[in-house]
């Protein structure tokens, strides 16, 4: 009786150790061989900084014109992201989490080479970072070194037919030698006499005719007229597009930007209300005046 109490109460913990480090070892390798949808957030964060790459691109396209690029062979001029949004150019890009990418480290950069301008991008949102270079246009390079071409006149030879037409017979003029007589003399007998002088005749000389010099017309180029940039800093309202216009241009009134608990209340150019009867003659940024609604009530 003594001996089969014994035996009930005994438990074998090796084996019920063993078979539990089992069953965790084989969680742990079905775990790690199950597939990860990992694509779904890469490919997530990956079009979002595709898409903000895009957007950089098209702002330094657009910043970028004649008066703000540099002026020597090698020289450059960079503009940070957050410049560009201080100026109303672009918004504050964000990644894929809603954190807005870093406005001082990401940047667009204006080259000039020999013959174009190249736009170097840099974006940089959170741990990635994304640069690319694209060409950005020629500007005053191509009218420098366009040659300026100016088209002679065509002349038409007269065609003949050698078959049916003959030539003309010219004969050669006939020119009188001039002649000159030489003086007789006579002898007189002594006692004197008269002296017959000799006779000449003027030698004939021939007239002489002068072509007058060739005529040269003057050369005359055109130059294309300057195209210039029109920004709308809204500031915080609804985003308006920026117009690109021929210098002596006057700007057509635009429909006014909505802001959210604000009222609008015109636009501002270098802290001075903007006069719709101004040419454009550079490059200009509006900024929106807002007014809170309790007090334009």
């Amino acid at each position: 009786m003594y001996e089969e109490k014994e035996k009930r109460l005994y438990f074998d913990w090796k084996g019920f150790i063993f078979k539990l480090a089992f069953i965790i070892i084989a969680i742990i390798v079905v775990v790690i061989m199950l597939p990860v949808d990992k694509t779904n957030k890469a490919k997530g964060s990956g079009e979002g900084l595709e898409a903000n790459l895009s957007a950089l691109k098209d702002a330094g396209s657009s910043y970028f014109k004649a008066d703000r690029l540099p002026e020597e062979i090698g020289g450059n001029i960079t503009v940070s992201l957050e410049e560009l949004i201080n100026t109303g150019v672009i918004s504050p890009l964000k990644d894929s989490k809603g954190k807005e990418c870093d406005g001082k480290k990401s940047f667009i950069k204006a080259i000039k080479k020999e013959e174009q301008y190249d736009l170097e991008v840099n974006l940089v949102c959170g741990k990635k970072q994304e640069d690319v270079t694209i060409r950005l246009g020629c500007f005053d390079l191509c009218q420098s070194e366009t040659p300026s071409t100016t088209t002679k006149p065509k002349t038409t030879k007269p065609t003949t037919d050698k078959s049916t037409t003959n030539k003309p017979t010219t004969n050669n003029p006939v020119t009188n030698k001039p002649t000159t007589t030489k003086p007789k003399t006579t002898k007189v007998a002594s006692g004197g006499g008269n002296q017959n002088k000799p006779a000449t005749t003027a030698p004939v000389t021939k007239p002489t005719t002068q072509t007058p010099p060739p005529t040269t017309r003057p050369i005359t180029t055109t130059q294309a007229p300057k195209i210039y940039a029109v920004i709308y800093n809204t500031m915080g309202g609804t985003v308006l597009q920026t117009e690109f216009v021929v210098e002596g241009t006057v700007l057509t009134y635009r429909a006014a930007p909505y802001k959210a608990g604000y009222h609008f209340d015109g636009w501002l150019v270098n802290g001075q209300e903007w006069n719709w009867n101004t040419p454009i003659t550079k490059n200009t940024i509006l900024v929106a005046r807002w007014k809170p609604v309790e007090e334009s009530i």
